[in-house]
């Protein structure tokens, strides 16, 4: 999953501090510090925007991993027509599992036409459960455009929304960075790891050492990156096998 953004609340006491920087100095600190907390939290938070257009297999039992679920083709014109096999029995599917966790379903459209929300329901952040008697299409032409004939496409915003602790990290986070980019004064750094009061020395910790510990050296931040993220996980975890289709999703 790439990284689509995160929202930042700013700390009140720091709102005046922000409000002079450049709408271009914000975009720039947001956007940082975003993508540092997405990348230092397992890249699981924040929501994108995907597209799929599922494409379905016969059921089979040979393998624990695959199971005897539908998965998610690739993208369209990286195949023909899908769907069951020569020699093969078709079976009908009321759900489909989508690459996740899936926040919401924009919009499901087969041969063009946008399919009725209320016929449909989102199950465990996976499946999209058909819930009015009818079943997924089991065939579909991928070199069809996603709103064609032939063609049956799902919308969707794939991810984890961001809680207001997320984007009130994400804003004193952004803060920090956009005092390091104006070059003004500001409060004793968070990065400081001794301080000698007469001699005026402040010894500084290398900030490489915080990201490699998966920390960023601001206290409040750190603290909630580490109720999330207590194992330190650097990305989505999955579960793998040699018999796994790959699936190739695409983010807007």
């Amino acid at each position: 999953m790439s990284f689509c953004g995160w929202p930042v609340t700013i700390p009140a006491e720091y709102a005046e501090r922000w409000a002079e920087a450049t709408p271009e100095q914000q975009d720039r600190a947001t956007a940082l510090a975003g993508r540092v907390l997405w990348a230092l939290t397992g890249q699981v938070f924040g929501v994108c925007s995907a597209t799929v257009r599922p494409c379905f297999q016969p059921q089979r039992g040979g393998s624990l991993y695959r199971g005897f679920w539908p998965g998610v083709s690739v993208t369209p014109g990286a195949s023909g027509p899908c769907g069951c096999s020569d020699g093969c029995t078709e079976v009908g599917y009321d759900r489909v599992s989508l690459p996740g966790p899936v926040a919401a379903v924009d919009e499901v459209m087969i041969d063009g036409v946008t399919i009725d929300p209320a016929t449909y329901r989102v199950q465990d952040r996976r499946w999209v459960h058909r819930v009015d008697g009818q079943l997924w299409p089991t065939h579909q032409d991928l070199h069809a455009p996603d709103d064609g004939l032939g063609a049956f496409t799902i919308r969707y915003q794939r991810g984890i929304p961001l809680t207001d602790d997320a984007k009130a990290a994400a804003g004193r986070l952004a803060v920090e960075f956009l005092e390091g980019m104006a070059g003004g004064a500001c409060k004793l750094p968070d990065r400081a790891t001794s301080v000698s009061r007469q001699g005026v020395s402040i010894e500084l910790a290398d900030i490489r050492e915080w990201f490699t510990n998966g920390v960023t050296g601001v206290a409040e931040v750190d603290l909630w990156i580490m109720a999330v993220n207590p194992n330190r996980s650097k990305r989505p975890a999955r579960v793998t096998s040699p018999d796994r289709r790959r699936t190739v999703v695409r983010m807007q």
